[in-house]
């Protein structure tokens, strides 16, 4: 085997073949790996032959080995191939191809699972720094070569440190004129650790000149870069080597400066942010000798700043200089030094705040307050010359131009405050707090006499001004006293309810929101106490939003949820006519938003069980009885009502909603009042209850919506009184469809909601196959049968789609055998179709009360899309083959009603699919309504669709806008037809066929352009010059 495999390698370098074959390399890596004398013998053979012989070859085959068998080398096996490549990597014959086949060997020695030693890693570098010309290679090979300089620095640093030459000036050598974007990452990373490890003190100029020629970047990323590099990426690793050291100071310092003031556009920003970076890493030594320059070129980019960004960049580097320079105050030897190259900075821009008004002020104040933020010396040397002098100048009857620039330059002192003494910098302050001390608080009576004065004007912009010192003065930590800050929030509330302007009021609100959560003492003892006592005044509204805000606390949702609710009881008692019912409306909202925030409250959740659930069914059972001292309601109170007692019972354990379950059914199907109170558990007033028979209540009055309110929401855990569930759905639905009751539509929305939740919920495994014969056999037959009296057509209508709903929801195949019920009853010409197609909504639309995630509900994954699958073909298909028009319109309205109730992202990318019989739909329809939903559809999902669509349903589908656009009768189909019309010309397809369309729609939109409403010409005309940006 031995004499074989060395004869067959022989043989191979020999011949005229250059690629190592694979049956060869395979005998040669099982000749090494079994024997450890192999590979000597190896390397002697190529030894013998490397003169004579194709260096390409040798090394190639040596590189295989190495690559492929690298797991199995011995220690001495990396000694022969390292002492192999030390003394042949210089040879004269070594052309490119062989030196980069040497670099693929050393980068797989370097690699190997067990490190190469310390004294390997500084002959491998030795000899590459001495024979390997990285420019005559290729980028990869390159690339390859800087990864193992890497490598070999993080290992074997220590030893690099001691070897006998000089290994920085070689590393200078190999990094020098690389200009590939992906092998300059490397080279700035592998500079940076350079500086860190090695003495670079001979060769700091070299060093430098090697990566400062590479600024500034200007670098284009190539399409379809598969590495992924940016321009940014390569500024910011120039600039992190550039900041790597102080010595590159002296050099990068007045260049930059240069560059700041000669360049323009980005190269200027990118001088400018490269000085904010390094500033830190140079220090005060190193900045001091050029401070001046410094600051007058950034104080004039700061002046003439042609862009907030570059106002902003410029702000942050004197922000980042000072700081550098403010650390050598405490330096004896250059003290002096720097307070005067900082007064160089500051003493013009202070003289300029004489006159706040002007716009080089404004300048001035943000280059003041930028060095002020920047270190605690410069921030006491600022406040303490400007603060007095602004305060003098302060006068609360100035002109309002006048006041806001002064308070413009408090909240930027504020700002700059907030880097050392505020929460923000909690760990600067730990660090300093016995020796900082803010030089604000010296001012402090000062700023709130002149915030306080300011929210007074009759200015919207002064007001705003000083609302947002209010807002930073509360923000910082400590700042303000208990007392001061009491004061503030009492003005402030007065304020707030008076105040018109939005964006004044909003952030008021801010301010009372930060208060809740900065001293929560103030905000429970004042701010809520104050709020709640005004709900029931003319700031009702703006009292209930502030409320609102607070319900997010916990520990102020416990005293908003029980005020708020004997405010609603108190008004709901109050049976004068001039009370607004909107009033208590908005209480109801805000009761149910605290507990839907304090939902996992378990302390708040009990309360609301203990003082608010009984409470609420109590009153509603007396309302409904007519009895003395009676809530007054409307349905809409009563809807909200019902949410209230949802959201309790969804944060309720299972013990309390097994009791409100027994409650409910006695309550609601044996009119058991006892269960409410023994006072109304005797005959007479049970008589009255009559809950169903609707014969004793108005919609005003109806109660039942109740009952799915309490049914539909506890969980399938909780225990129900009801043994047999099936026969409970049948009587009830039997209720519903009896044509010789008088029910109130408010009393069938409970039935079928009730009807809906149990059957989603129930655990009988018959529950399917029972709904399904119940169905069959007792409501489609009277759907069907037109000699019932329609109402009761329309109750059984009701009552199937709200079973379908219920296992459709729950992912039921029944549920599908329900749908199909309800599609198959859209083949029968009559206008109880049109009902029937409408109540795809119902199978669509979410319910707040009954059928969610939030209410314990049994909700299958995309059951809405499995819905808009099976249904959509059908009724296209139908819509087109079938020769009755009112069979085709009854199905093309349940197809419209199917597409406005599904999410936007279900239907996006089926659009394709149904675009025909959209189109249909569009040109048929007559429900105002119904086709303003589908235009509105059509304007988000066509734009970004037209490429699938076809010339013929493209033409189509313009013609029908156009024709609503201009033709119909009501004013809003045509601002929504002209609307989505524009929205067409927005698609990023290909616009050839929408060119070609453009003159005729241009045309057509002229009658548009005349239309009697002024809303509808408006939008004609952006509609048009949308069209005929198309033909430019």
């Amino acid at each position: 085997m031995n004499n074989n495999c060395q004869e067959l390698i022989s043989q191979w370098l020999c011949s005229s073949r250059q690629q190592v074959d694979p049956p060869l390399l395979a005998q040669v890596l099982l000749y090494i790996t079994k024997d450890p004398a192999a590979l000597p013998r190896v390397i002697d053979l190529i030894e013998s032959a490397w003169h004579e012989k194709d260096h390409y070859k040798c090394v190639d085959l040596l590189t295989q080995m190495t690559v492929h068998g690298s797991s199995g080398l011995q220690p001495s096996s990396v000694d022969m191939l390292i002492k192999f490549i030390y003394n042949h990597l210089g040879d004269n014959n070594n052309h490119a191809p062989a030196m980069g086949r040497f670099v693929d060997m050393i980068y797989a020695l370097v690699s190997m699972t067990e490190p190469i030693r310390g004294h390997h890693a500084v002959q491998l570098c030795e000899v590459i720094f001495a024979h390997v010309r990285s420019q005559s290679l290729h980028r990869d090979t390159r690339y390859k070569l800087l990864l193992t300089m890497d490598k070999i620095l993080h290992e074997h640093v220590y030893y690099l440190r001691l070897a006998d030459y000089d290994f920085v000036a070689g590393f200078i050598t190999l990094i020098d004129g690389e200009k590939d974007p992906r092998n300059l990452l490397q080279v700035f990373s592998l500079v940076k650790v350079v500086i860190s490890n090695f003495d670079i003190s001979l060769h700091v100029e070299d060093l430098f000149d090697s990566i400062f020629c590479y600024f500034p970047i200007s670098f284009t990323p190539p399409p379809n870069d598969p590495y992924g590099i940016s321009t940014q990426q390569l500024k910011n690793a120039l600039r992190e080597a550039l900041g790597s050291t102080p010595y590159f100071a002296n050099f990068a310092t007045p260049l930059l400066i240069e560059k700041v003031m000669t360049a323009t556009g980005s190269a200027k920003s990118d001088a400018i942010e490269t000085i904010g970076l390094c500033a830190p890493a140079y220090g005060a030594h190193a900045l001091l000798p050029h401070a001046n320059d410094l600051f007058k070129a950034l104080s004039t980019e700061v002046c003439v700043a042609r862009s907030p960004a570059m106002e902003e960049i410029s702000l942050s580097t004197i922000r980042s200089v000072v700081g550098a320079l403010a650390s050598g105050i405490c330096i004896a030897d250059i003290r002096e030094s720097v307070e005067q190259a900082l007064r160089s900075l500051l003493d013009p821009c202070i003289a300029q705040l004489e006159q706040p008004e002007l716009k080089n002020a404004k300048s001035a104040a943000h280059i003041l307050c930028a060095a002020a933020s920047a270190a605690d010396p410069s921030c006491s040397c600022i406040v303490h010359s400007i603060a007095p002098m602004l305060t003098r100048l302060f006068r609360p009857t100035d002109s309002p131009v006048r006041l806001k620039a002064i308070l413009d330059v408090f909240n930027s002192m504020l700002q700059s405050h907030n880097r050392f003494y505020s929460s923000s910098s909690s760990a600067l302050m730990n660090e300093h707090q016995d020796t900082m001390q803010s030089p604000l608080y010296a001012y402090k009576a000062h700023l709130v006499d002149a915030f306080l004065n300011a929210i007074y004007s009759n200015d919207d912009g002064v007001r705003l001004t000083a609302l947002e010192g209010l807002q930073q003065m509360i923000s910082l930590k400590q700042f303000l006293s208990q007392e001061e800050l009491h004061v503030f929030i009492k003005q402030l509330m007065d304020l707030y309810l008076k105040e018109s302007n939005d964006k004044i009021s909003n952030l008021a609100l801010e301010i009372f929101s930060a208060t809740s959560r900065i001293s929560p003492a103030i905000a429970e003892q004042y701010i809520l106490p104050f709020f709640i006592d005004h709900t029931m005044s003319q700031s009702s509204g703006k009292s209930l939003h502030v409320i609102d805000v607070f319900a997010s606390q916990p520990y102020l949702s416990r005293v908003i949820i029980p005020s708020l609710f004997t405010k609603l009881h108190h008004l709901l008692l109050q049976h004068q006519p001039e009370n607004d019912d909107s009033l208590a409306h908005a209480l109801c909202r805000s009761i149910l938003n605290a507990l839907k925030l304090s939902s996992k409250q378990v302390e708040i959740m009990e309360a609301a069980q203990l003082q608010v659930y009984p409470f609420i069914l109590a009153e509603c059972v007396k309302t409904s009885l007519r009895l003395p001292n009676s809530w007054r309601t409307d349905k809409a109170l009563l809807d909200l009502l019902a949410l209230i007692q949802a959201t309790i019972l969804r944060g309720s354990s299972i013990s309390f909603q097994e009791m409100a379950l027994n409650q409910a059914y006695r309550l609601f199907l044996d009119g058991d009042l006892s269960t409410i109170s023994p006072q109304l558990g005797n005959a007479s007033i049970a008589q009255q209850f009559g809950l169903w028979n609707g014969s004793n209540v108005t919609e005003g009055m109806d109660i039942s919506v109740l009952f799915p309110a309490i049914v539909g929401n506890c969980r399938k855990e909780a225990k129900s009184p009801i043994q047999d569930c099936l026969a409970l759905l049948q009587q009830l639905g039997d209720l519903l469809i009896d044509s010789k009751s008088n029910m109130l539509v408010t009393h069938k929305m409970a039935l079928v909601r009730t009807i809906a939740s149990i059957a989603n919920k129930c655990s009988n495994p018959q529950m399917p196959d029972t709904i399904k014969f119940y169905t069959q056999s007792r409501l489609v037959p009277l759907l069907q049968n037109a000699s019932y009296p329609s109402k009761s057509r329309l109750d059984a209508c009701l009552v199937i789609v709200w079973l379908a709903k219920a296992l459709l929801i729950r992912g039921q195949a029944a549920g599908m055998d329900m749908l199909n019920m309800i599609m198959d009853m859209l083949s029968i010409p009559e206008p109880l179709v049109l009902d029937v197609g409408q109540s795809f909504t119902v199978l669509l639309q979410d319910d707040e009360l009954v059928l969610t995630r939030a209410s314990f509900a049994n909700v299958s994954i995309l059951y809405k899309q499995r819905i808009f699958y099976h249904c959509i073909p059908m009724l296209i298909s139908r819509a087109e083959t079938t020769p009755n028009e009112a069979i085709r319109y009854s199905n093309l309205c349940a197809f419209s009603y199917i597409i406005i109730n599904l999410p936007i992202q279900v239907i996006t990318n089926e659009v394709h699919k149904f675009i025909g019989g959209f189109i249909a739909s569009l040109k048929i329809m007559t429900l105002p309504d119904l086709l303003i939903s589908l235009l509105h559809v059509a304007e988000k999902i066509v734009p970004g669709a037209i490429g699938e669509l076809t010339p013929e349903h493209l033409h189509n589908l313009v013609d029908a806008l156009l024709t609503l656009g201009t033709f119909n009768h009501h004013m809003i189909v045509r601002i929504a037809a002209l609307q989505a019309l524009s929205a067409l010309t927005t698609t990023r397809h290909d616009g050839t066929l929408l060119h070609t369309m453009a003159p005729r729609v241009i045309r057509q939109l002229a009658i548009a352009l005349d239309d009697k409403k002024r809303q509808v010409r408006r939008i004609a005309v952006i509609c048009r010059a949308n069209w005929f940006a198309l033909i430019q």
